[in-house]
């Protein structure tokens, strides 16, 4: 059986110098902090995936430029597959945003005090990069 990596879609969040993190309320790494995003759908372009995704975890609108590739792997159901998530430096189009039932707390993070612990190991490269690009 194929083994291909399953797609998903990333927002880094930026403003101020701070990047924003949620807390998961759900498993896998139910408490852990986590970027907001997802999987794309089938048919689902990128960057409309992005925007969904978004739409669903925050209520808001944004913009955002494509920052790169970062593979990486996922759990279900004791099952784990391989990822690709596509990574994207994202604005808030408003800063009144809500959380959704997945979301447990919102946190701004400064370089400085980036969360060493991040939900999923595609993320926790993602920061990574952020960090050692001077993006944060």
């Amino acid at each position: 059986a194929f083994r291909n990596p399953r797609a998903t879609v990333t927002a880094v969040i930026i403003k101020d110098g701070k990047m924003l993190f949620a807390k998961r309320t759900e498993d896998p790494f139910k408490g852990g902090w986590d970027l907001i995003g997802g999987y794309m759908s089938e048919n689902e372009m990128p960057e409309e995936a992005l925007r969904r995704e978004i739409q669903e975890e925050l209520g808001v609108d944004a913009s955002f430029r494509f920052l790169d590739f970062f593979p990486g792997s996922a759990s279900w159901k004791d099952r784990t597959f391989p990822i690709l998530s596509l990574a994207y430096i994202t604005e808030l189009i408003s800063n009144d945003f809500k959380t959704n039932e997945e979301i447990g707390e919102l946190r701004w993070f400064g370089k400085d005090e980036l969360p060493t612990e991040v939900a999923f190991d595609s993320n926790s490269v993602i920061v990574d990069y952020v960090k050692k690009r001077g993006i944060i």
